[in-house]
């Protein structure tokens, strides 16, 4: 069993052995072996490995695409170099203290959005369309215009019973007036050494900007990263979920298909009776972010019953932040790890064992 990652050189596309950094060509890949994609998957990639082999094993630390390939076998496992256990590692490793009663609720939600991606400027979009007024967000203000070509020859074409259909549609091509509002963070040095996120200074996202709102807010509205091709249903866990979990948040995941659902596999709870997230199954892109907030209309827009939900349900969001602190959420991947076999190759310090 080999993990291996996929490069590309001057001349071809190769793949590289993790532990003994050697190249290895498609053609010598074996059926065990494990094709690694740190962060989101490579579509086009993934094309050219399925035309040349007649099974793969994809392994991913950020994203699971729900790709077409039956021969495709495809692991989630949030640990290696971009996973979300390496966000939390680094909280742990920095002393990074978190208060049990230091939080209200001044907000009903709230969310940032740094690369603009199609669905972040449906979500941005929305965002106008529905009026919301009692939220916080982080935004750059830059890219106000989106090629909607997706939206108008695909997705608009298969979506039917959206009140004021035919206004929304129109409203959707138009630029995104929403104000700046960024901290420059530019100075911060996060970077990956080997198969960890080290840091030199701060935790720069979380302490300048994410600290000072996601505690101030009832709901973390949370524009994940998506894939490549939109064609392809999607979910991907980074920091911006921890953010949410940190915060004492409700979390919604507008946009990806099928992340609430997976991150209640993964442990979490997703307060599915607080809120709704039968949107995360809808067709299109576009219907997965609009009903992510029209079926939560309530506690995105009146601040007292935001207020109290949060209040009612405190023991479980704190729960939530302990469980992916302290010890649940490694346990879940190590199982992971052992259903897999792949325990035989990682162990839970992300290194590679001898085989």
């Amino acid at each position: 069993m080999r993990i291996l990652t996929p490069k590309s050189n001057d001349k071809n596309f190769v793949l590289c052995d993790g532990k003994t950094n050697k190249l290895v060509n498609i053609e010598e890949v074996k059926y065990t072996d494990y094709i690694y994609f740190c962060d989101v998957i490579n579509v086009n990639w993934y094309h050219m490995l399925t035309q040349k082999l007649q099974h793969i094993n994809i392994l991913s630390d950020v994203e699971c695409s729900f790709l077409e390939y039956s021969q495709s076998k495809n692991l989630f496992i949030p640990y290696l170099r971009m996973g979300m256990y390496n966000w939390i590692k680094l909280f742990i490793d920095n002393n990074v203290t978190f208060s049990d009663t230091n939080y209200t609720t001044n907000y009903c939600f709230t969310f940032s959005v740094n690369k603009k991606t199609y669905d972040r400027h449906i979500f941005l979009k929305l965002v106008e369309w529905f009026k919301f007024k009692d939220f916080s967000y982080l935004w750059h203000g830059n890219f106000r215009f989106f090629d909607m070509d997706y939206f108008i020859n695909n997705e608009s074409k298969n979506i039917q019973d959206i009140d004021n259909w035919t206004e929304l549609k129109t409203f959707m091509l138009l630029p995104v007036e929403l104000k700046e509002n960024f901290i420059n963070n530019s100075l911060a040095n996060n970077r990956f050494v080997g198969y960890y996120v080290k840091t030199e200074s701060t935790l720069d996202n979380w302490i300048d900007a994410h600290s000072k709102m996601n505690p101030n807010s009832a709901v973390c509205v949370i524009t994940e990263s998506s894939a490549d091709n939109i064609l392809y249903n999607n979910y991907t866990f980074t920091e911006k979920t921890l953010y949410g979990i940190l915060g004492l948040n409700f979390l919604i995941w507008p946009g990806n298909y099928g992340q609430a659902q997976k991150a209640k596999e993964m442990g979490f709870d997703i307060f599915d009776d607080v809120i709704d997230h039968s949107y995360q199954f809808k067709r299109t892109v576009f219907e997965r972010c609009y009903y992510a907030l029209e079926r939560n209309i309530e506690i995105l827009t009146n601040l007292t019953v935001a207020k109290r939900l949060r209040t009612e349900n405190f023991d479980r969001l704190l729960k939530n932040r302990n469980y992916c602190l302290y010890g649940g959420f490694v346990d879940w991947i190590q199982k992971e790890l052992d259903s897999s076999g792949l325990s035989e190759v990682i162990n839970i310090n992300g290194k590679y064992k001898d085989v």
